[in-house]
């Protein structure tokens, strides 16, 4: 394999590739990549051809010699990566394959979660055997990310790394519970760390009525499909915006729309059936296109994100706040909890309101015993809140007589 100089550097062309070994048998190489900007370096390891990036911004610059003597550093605490099938890289990929397997929507996010934080933040530590791995290694990870005041990404990748282990550890009879066996991990390094606090208080943020009508009237002017998915998501009973984001065209059943809840620890995802009234049925009837998704830009290829309703609703908090309609600004988990408040001042049980928000349905009551679909009381819960964001003009004090579901 020829060395890498100077002047085979300049000549490389847009795309193109050069390397050069870093030592001995199973040391890895160097790799240099020629891109519009200049040149991306990376240390390549073992025979799954690993690929590991030296520069931790896109911006940040390396001569040949300071990328030599990272990708040697790499290479002097890892050693020969012949046994690389078992490194934490391999895990945690093995974790993120099997994850996608099963369906969970969290499968790309944690991907990237992990080659962020682990292999681009500690490229020597994604190359170690995942059963050599201790405590101090996994808190190594974790206080870069107290110390910049990133908290919830520190508990997002505690959470991610207590799971891959503890998935190793308790390996299941499945193909995906043999893939793990191989690593060899008899304990969970991430157990013996403590969570993560947050330094945030807990939003509790309700909107009044006044301003959850003030609300719905400028969702009225909201075009497109970010104007129809934001009054589908009240229209709905305020449903988690990512489960929403995900609905196909198969989801939609005439007068009702199927999500599927797969947070927690379920094999399979929940099914969860949303009564449709009348005025949710007339803007699903306004979407065009015909490929799978519902709620997309581009008829139906990809979906709308949830940054772009978010992004819509704090403009049009905003806004209210301007002009004295919003006492504070609101998100979308604040209307979320909103509408379930309101649903609970209107009389709406506390099972019913359980059921139209897919939570606390994982006790053996719930999951066993109790059969009942709560599809008409969920129904009458959404016309209830429909009447609610929609008083009637006629009465000048706008005091609105809305009629109460009866406790069951």
């Amino acid at each position: 394999m020829p060395h890498l100089s100077s002047r085979t550097l300049r000549a490389l062309a847009p795309g193109q590739w050069r390397s050069e070994p870093v030592g001995g048998h199973g040391q890895g190489s160097l790799q240099a990549r020629r891109l519009h900007h200049g040149i991306r370096w990376y240390y390549r390891a073992g025979a799954r051809g690993i690929r590991l990036p030296l520069q931790a911004r896109d911006d940040e610059v390396l001569s040949l010699t300071e990328a030599r003597q990272r990708a040697r550093q790499i290479a002097a605490r890892t050693g020969p990566t012949r046994h690389d099938a078992t490194t934490l890289g391999a895990l945690l990929t093995t974790y993120c394959d099997r994850l996608a397997a099963e369906g969970r929507p969290s499968a790309t996010a944690t991907r990237a979660l992990f080659e962020r934080h682990v292999q681009q933040a500690a490229p020597a530590l994604w190359l170690t055997p995942a059963r050599r791995v201790g405590r101090e290694a996994i808190l190594a990870l974790l206080h870069p990310l107290v110390e910049r005041d990133q908290r919830p990404t520190a508990a997002k990748l505690r959470a991610g790394l207590h799971a891959a282990y503890e998935a190793a550890v308790r390996v299941s009879c499945d193909a995906h519970g043999q893939a793990l066996m191989r690593f060899g991990v008899t304990a969970n390094p991430v157990a013996g760390t403590a969570p993560i606090r947050s330094c945030r208080r807990s939003r509790t943020r309700v909107l009044e009525v006044a301003e959850l009508q003030a609300y719905w009237r400028r969702l009225a002017s909201v075009p497109g499909v970010v104007g129809i998915t934001l009054r589908l998501h009240v229209l709905t009973g305020g449903q988690r915006i990512a489960q929403l984001l995900r609905v196909t065209r198969g989801d939609v059943h005439g007068d009702s729309l199927v999500l599927h809840d797969a947070k927690g620890r379920r094999a399979t995802p929940r099914v969860h059936r949303i009564p449709l009234i009348a005025p949710a049925r007339a803007e699903i009837a306004r979407i065009g296109g015909h490929l799978p998704y519902l709620f997309s830009r581009n008829g139906g290829v990809d979906s709308i994100t949830p940054a772009t309703l978010r992004r819509h609703v704090a403009q049009i908090a905003h806004a209210m706040c301007r002009a004295g309609a919003a006492r504070e600004t609101f998100s979308l988990s604040d209307l979320r909890r909103s509408v379930e408040t309101r649903l609970a001042a209107l009389g709406v049980s506390r099972d019913i309101r359980a059921h139209l928000l897919s939570h606390d349905l994982g006790g053996i009551q719930d999951r066993h015993y109790d059969a009942y679909d709560y599809y008409s009381d969920m129904r009458d819960a959404l016309s209830a809140l429909h009447d609610l964001m929609n008083p009637p003009v006629t009465q000048a004090d706008n005091v609105v007589a809305l009629r109460l579901i009866p406790r069951r």
